[in-house]
């Protein structure tokens, strides 16, 4: 979809810009999930799960009713815009689909490599979303709301982080200075290193900044 509607000067701006999103998402879930369960609403903690539920239902119904995959099919765009399109797109060759080449996509190392790197990629992601709050919960006993508001940071840096790698990259491949492959290849590798290093820098300072704030805290407790 993405090389139907962006032009490739503007493709990797764009396509980081989308990408964004599991940052920016993580961010929104982490504020409201930790509002919800200092609230009444729905019972407290269940209401996170029935708003996000409700919220990515009412997602899917916008990107049904809005998103389309070629331009020509979209029933607001204008000429001007479809044209400004087709131009800066140039010809995209419609091939015959071909049955999937399981034998050699299973056996491509190329291929395993990819999969495994994003395996473990999202694999510490998850375990971190999920560990890093229940550390801040039960060891620093931190309440609902802060925990929440320290643990969105590292996930809106991340979003942030990619927005700005796109623009450079894109410059990067107008003026000729690197080759497509090696900024997909150059993007993946820091995507993977770079966002580890800065989701475990960002995990450090805010458990220090924690452990600061707890032990002040205590420590006015016993002096109350």
């Amino acid at each position: 979809m993405i090389s139907r509607w962006i032009p490739e000067s503007e493709r990797s701006f764009n396509a980081s810009f989308i990408l964004a999103g599991y940052g920016v998402g993580a961010f929104i879930s982490f504020i409201t999930s930790g509002v919800l369960c200092a609230s009444d609403f729905l019972g407290g903690w269940p209401s996170v799960f029935y708003v996000g539920g409700l919220s990515g239902f009412f997602w899917c119904i916008l990107c049904y009713l809005f998103i389309y995959e070629r331009p020509k099919d979209h029933p607001t765009i204008t000429s001007t815009e479809l044209k400004f399109i087709s131009d800066h797109l140039g010809i995209i060759e419609q091939k015959q689909i071909k049955k999937i080449p399981w034998k050699s996509l299973l056996t491509s190392v190329p291929f395993w490599s990819l999969a495994l790197g994003y395996f473990g990629q999202f694999w510490i992601l998850g375990f971190y979303c999920t560990v890093q709050t229940l550390y801040m919960g039960t060891i620093l006993n931190l309440d609902s709301i802060t925990n929440g508001e320290m643990s969105s940071v590292p996930p809106l840096a991340r979003g942030l982080f990619a927005c700005l790698c796109g623009y450079p990259a894109d410059l990067a491949l107008k003026k000729g200075y690197v080759s497509k492959a090696f900024i997909r290849k150059g993007a993946t590798v820091i995507r993977g290193e770079g966002g580890s290093s800065l989701r475990k820098t960002a995990s450090v300072a805010l458990n220090h900044r924690s452990c600061t704030w707890s032990l002040r805290k205590g420590r006015e407790n016993e002096i109350n």
